[in-house]
């Protein structure tokens, strides 16, 4: 099975305006939970999700989360339960 890589990266914007801006420049914003562990708040390239989307069946694929820390590279595989589109504007 291949394994199928997303570069990510921590975000501390919360709320409903500051998350606003960040897809303004072209992120979406994540959130990737671990039992027993405080939930981590992702962003990741729209580019990037879309090109993987068209490329495989995201439903039920495991991926690994290229997570850039300070100098340091943290790769953690997570499974996509929840996508969330808005009905207006997709």
């Amino acid at each position: 099975m291949e394994e199928i890589f997303l570069d990510v990266q921590p975000r501390v914007e919360c709320g409903k305006s500051k998350v606003s801006s960040l897809r303004r420049q072209g992120y979406i914003p994540a959130v990737v939970y671990k039992h027993g562990e405080e939930a981590q708040a992702l962003k990741v390239s729209h580019h990037e999700f879309v090109r993987m989307m068209h490329q495989h069946r995201v439903e039920n694929i495991i991926i690994s989360l290229r997570l850039n820390l300070d100098k340091k590279q943290k790769v953690r595989t997570c499974m996509i339960k929840e996508l969330q589109y808005d009905p207006v504007n997709d």
